[in-house]
């Protein structure tokens, strides 16, 4: 199981097209449930306690029903995730 995290140095030298990049092989992996890193989140939420260096920001609703840090297979801490609760009109 992984409990990798980003750290304030290794976050800061990703660019913007690293993120993009890392952020798309995890939700590939996702999707095709193939090679989904196994997390230990109860060892990565002790590791992040002190603090959490997020690479992107995601933005959801916050009724979301899978975590964003499972659709793009990462860890706790490893993205932000800014929920909003939205409105919907049907249109009839």
């Amino acid at each position: 199981m992984e409990t990798r995290m980003f750290t304030r140095e290794g976050r800061d030298r990703l660019l913007p097209s690293d993120v993009i990049r890392l952020l798309q092989w995890g939700n590939h992996r996702f999707v095709t449930v193939k090679e989904v890193t196994k997390k230990d989140y109860r060892k990565q939420i002790e590791l992040t306690a002190s603090g959490q260096f997020p690479c992107a920001v995601v933005l959801g609703s916050i009724d979301s029903r899978v975590p964003a840090e499972m659709i793009f297979n990462q860890g706790i801490g490893d993205i932000f995730n800014h929920g909003k609760q939205y409105k919907i009109h049907a249109i009839i």
